[in-house]
């Protein structure tokens, strides 16, 4: 019950985790891309090249990070309008919660479960759909041209670095939800008082 009530209606909350699933998959596929051409150019190059690959393997991982910057600004600032979608779409569950004699800490819960699960779901899809995407663009690639197929991969600390950039984004992106339901929360003790 908890759940249900911390999700809402489900095409909505389907719709919000597809959303900043896909950003969070555009900055996978990124970082899949950027490990790949760094371990590719990295592996058995001839020490005459060394500096042509070190140069290389530096421009792009300054391309990553001039990609992967807008990107998370976007994820940020597309969070905190879903925040907002969220808190209309919910704010009837929270009122009939308060009214129907729900502890104060409730609401809060339920929108911690919310965001929690939300961060889960964007962050799975996003990993994944990115890995896979960029996985199959290269695999597309490679038949084209017919040339060996190189596999796009993530490391671990790139799916910590997903999951951080994902959990905390959400989160901050609700922050402004947070406040003004702790301030309402307030007031009603206050009133009640």
């Amino acid at each position: 019950m908890m759940f249900k009530l911390s999700i809402g209606k489900g095409e909505e909350f389907l719709n919000q985790s597809i959303t900043l699933g896909s950003i969070v998959a555009l900055i996978a596929g990124g970082l899949s891309v950027t490990n790949l051409s760094t371990s590719f150019l990295n592996v058995g190059t001839n020490s005459n090249y060394a500096p042509l690959v070190n140069s290389l393997s530096s421009e792009l991982t300054g391309l990553l990070f001039a990609w992967v910057l807008p990107v998370t600004f976007l994820l940020i600032f597309s969070s905190f309008i879903l925040g907002l979608r969220s808190g209309q779409l919910t704010s009837r569950t929270h009122t009939i919660l308060r009214y129907a004699g729900s502890p104060a800490g409730r609401v809060r819960q339920l929108m911690t479960i919310r965001l929690l699960l939300l961060s889960l779901t964007s962050w799975l899809f996003g990993w994944v759909g990115g890995l896979i995407v960029s996985q199959l663009a290269f695999r597309f690639v490679a038949i084209a041209t017919a040339s060996p197929y190189l596999i796009p991969f993530l490391s671990p600390l790139d799916i910590l670095v997903l999951a951080l950039m994902t959990f905390g984004s959400i989160f901050a992106g609700n922050s402004v939800l947070f406040l003004k339901t702790g301030s309402i929360i307030k007031e009603e003790e206050v009133v009640s008082l």
